[in-house]
């Protein structure tokens, strides 16, 4: 029998069948590369310490999305959010035991729907997309914000917001992320970038994404502080650039570097490395407990126009950390005086002469960042329609997007700009 057995292929080759249904200690305990029917494989870390991530559905591209791998702490950092919160809060009423306002207002953004691009230097970014109401055509509208900040300081309530203005008058609204958000993942050997890499490789990637999505063949542009400065760059980078209008709030282009705080700031920025991240965002929200409308030391941040609570809640919710790259730039920007580029080789302010590009530029007389006569450089420059719009109201930098005041002064001028040059997005 053993030699039979042994003479025929078939016989030899035959084996028991394996029983392929996974057993309870796998479920429960799976080793690295195990597969769960019914589950995706599980996602491994790459070099770069990011996770893959899988496009959304209703994309054509193979981009990330924002769902992170299943973790079993994953409630950790909820909890400590939270923990943080009543922290500072605690720490609020002590400071101010006579208050009854409450701590902060959390935000609460109009902008449902998240979205990712990919730049050709393969960082992958996202856009926040608010839906144009029934019945309107939604020209599409892209919202820059400024230096050091990051979405939720154009739209951190929905009743009252600069996107929800923009979102009644029918534009299908979308809130751009770049590199310098810490949202963005980095491809493997990621170099450090600046201003120029932003406007010359972000901004190209998320205006096609938006055009790819909604069919039509321009798009509006919105930018606060160095979103505005990122639309020049970006204009002068590429000159066709689809984009049928464009307003900029407190975006300078002339600095003078002749204040002691402009000096301190270009020396203190050209020794920090390029790769580098300032914790300003920890810094900001350690020090929201002290933060009142009529405390003296915030009008920086404000004019007092700004509630208590939402003040408190955007330095808690609406800053970010600063890159070093971009410092860097800014400090040339400060000691030059000039809207440069990171080598001090291209002045984009004289490079836009001749460019055709309907624009309307806010300021305040109130905004110690952008003074109005540092805004308005582009108007001597460009060829096509430019108005240029002041204040009444004495805002700071952040009462351009976040003052309740600010929503008849600044926002409904800016939807009126856009609306009027809305037929050139088909």
């Amino acid at each position: 029998m053993l030699r039979e057995l042994q003479r025929s292929p078939t016989a030899a080759s035959t084996t028991p069948p394996i029983d392929s249904t996974p057993s309870f200690h796998s479920l429960l305990f799976p080793r690295p590369g195990d597969s769960i029917p019914g589950q995706p494989k599980a996602l491994h870390r790459n070099r770069a310490n990011t996770w893959p991530m899988i496009a959304p559905e209703h994309s054509n591209q193979q981009l990330p999305e924002t769902r992170p791998r299943s973790n079993p702490l994953s409630w950790a950092p909820g909890v400590m959010a939270r923990a943080i919160d009543r922290v500072l809060g605690t720490a609020h009423r002590c400071l101010d035991p006579l208050s009854r306002e409450r701590f902060l207002e959390r935000p609460a953004p109009t902008a449902p729907q998240t979205i990712a691009y990919r730049s050709d230097d393969q960082w992958h970014c996202f856009l926040h997309r608010c839906p144009p109401p029934p019945g309107s055509i939604g020209e599409p509208l892209l919202l820059a914000h400024g230096l050091g900040l990051n979405r939720f300081s154009l739209d951190y309530h929905g009743q009252i917001s600069l996107v929800r203005t923009l979102h009644k008058a029918g534009f299908d609204v979308y809130l751009l992320e770049t590199r310098a958000n810490a949202s963005a993942f980095p491809p493997r050997g990621a170099r450090p970038f600046d201003a120029d890499t932003i406007a010359a490789q972000d901004i190209p990637a998320a205006i096609h994404e938006v055009l790819s999505r909604t069919g039509f063949s321009r798009v509006g542009w919105l930018g606060h502080g160095l979103g505005g400065q990122l639309l020049y760059l970006h204009m002068v980078h590429d000159p066709d650039s689809p984009i049928f209008a464009a307003v900029t709030l407190g975006a300078a282009c002339r600095f003078d570097s002749h204040r002691a705080s402009a000096l301190q700031w270009a020396i203190a920025s050209r020794i920090l490395p390029r790769n580098a991240r300032l914790p300003v965002d920890t810094a900001i929200r350690a020090i929201s407990p002290l933060a009142t409308e009529s405390r003296s030391w915030t009008t920086g941040l404000t004019g007092g126009s700004i509630p208590g609570p939402r003040l408190r809640g955007l330095m808690n919710h609406a800053f970010e950390q600063l890159n070093g790259g971009l410092l860097r730039q800014v400090g040339l920007w400060l000691s030059t005086g000039s809207l440069c580029d990171s080598r001090n080789r291209l002045d984009y302010v004289e490079a836009m002469q001749g460019l055709d590009l309907p624009l309307l530029i806010l300021a305040s007389p109130g905004d110690d960042i952008c003074p109005p006569e540092t805004a308005a450089p582009p108007m001597d420059r460009l060829t096509g329609p430019c108005e240029m719009l002041l204040t009444s109201s004495p805002f700071t930098h952040l009462d351009l997007v976040q003052s309740p005041l600010a929503a008849a002064q600044v926002w409904e001028p800016a939807a009126d700009w856009l609306k009027k040059h809305r037929k050139a997005a088909w």
